[in-house]
C-alpha cells in the first residue's frame, strides 16, 4: 500500500512538471489544477512513560565509571529536555551547579538557559568529582562528557550506548536519544505545565512545533478515560 507521504511527493512532482509545461505554453490546460494533495497526518513521536524512565535509569552499574557517565548524560537530557547534540557539546563551564541551570547552544547557534533537577545535580557532582577524572586519566578536556580516549562523546556513540541500556531494561519501543526529549516534554504537559514554558525549555521558535506534545497527552488521557470511566464504552 502506498503511503500518504509518497502520494504527496508524487503529486508535488507532477504539479511542478505540469506547471513548467504551462509556463512555457506547451499545454493549455493544467490537469493538476483540480488535484488536491492528500492531508498528511503529523507522526507523533515515541516517548517513555514515567515508569519506563525509572526502569531505564535503574539498569546502570554504579561501580563502572563509563556507565556513571552515561547515566549522568541521559538523566541530564531527560531532566533538561536536551537534544543529543546539545548534551554532547556541553562544556564543564556551561553547568551552574548552584543555580541548577545549563547554558545550552541549540539549533542555529541559539542560546538558552535551561533548569535541571536535583537527581541530575547529584549525578553530575559524583561524575565530576571522580568518574570523569578516572576516564580522562592524565589528560584534560573542556567537554563535560568525555570518551575513554579523552575526547568528547559523539552523537553516534551516545545513540549506541542508549540502545544498549534500552535492551538491558527490556523496553520494547523504538527508542532514540531524542525520545528522552520527547518524554521530558510529554511528562511536563501531563503534569499541567504551561505550553509556552515547555516551548521555552525546548528552545522551539514556533509554538506549533511544541503543540505536537499536546496530542500525546490527549491520547494518554483518552486511554485513561476509556479504561477507567464506567460509561466509556
Amino acid at each position: 500500500m502506498v503511503s500518504t507521504r509518497t502520494k504527496s511527493r508524487v503529486i508535488a512532482s507532477l504539479r511542478q512538471f505540469y506547471n513548467y509545461l504551462e509556463n512555457h505554453k506547451l499545454i493549455q490546460i493544467n490537469p493538476m489544477d483540480k488535484v488536491e494533495s492528500p492531508k498528511i497526518e503529523r507522526q507523533l513521536p515515541d516517548f517513555l512513560t514515567q515508569d519506563e524512565i525509572k526502569k531505564l535509569f535503574s539498569v546502570f552499574s554504579e561501580s563502572n565509571p563509563l556507565e556513571i557517565r552515561d547515566l549522568t548524560m541521559f538523566e541530564l537530557m531527560y531532566s533538561a529536555g536536551l537534544r543529543i547534540s546539545e548534551a554532547c557539546s556541553l562544556k564543564t563551564r556551561d553547568i551552574d551547579m548552584d543555580s541548577l541551570l545549563i547554558n545550552v547552544i541549540g539549533k542555529g547557534g541559539r542560546e538558552r538557559l535551561v533548569p535541571f533537577g536535583e537527581i541530575a545535580r547529584e549525578l553530575l557532582e559524583k561524575y565530576l568529582k571522580s568518574e570523569r577524572n578516572e576516564i580522562l586519566g592524565d589528560r584534560t578536556s573542556e567537554y563535560l562528557f568525555v570518551s575513554r580516549k579523552g575526547g568528547f562523546l559523539n552523537r553516534k556513540s551516545a545513540w549506541r550506548l542508549l540502545k544498549r541500556y534500552i535492551d538491558r531494561a527490556d523496553i520494547k519501543k523504538h527508542i532514540t536519544p531524542h525520545t528522552l526529549r520527547h518524554s521530558f516534554a510529554t511528562h511536563l504537559l501531563q503534569n499541567n505545565a504551561d505550553l509556552r514554558a515547555v516551548q521555552e525549555l525546548l528552545g522551539h521558535i514556533d509554538i506549533s512545533t511544541t503543540q505536537i506534545y499536546t496530542h500525546l497527552v490527549s491520547d494518554e488521557l483518552k486511554k485513561a478515560h476509556k479504561k477507567f470511566h464506567p460509561r466509556s464504552d
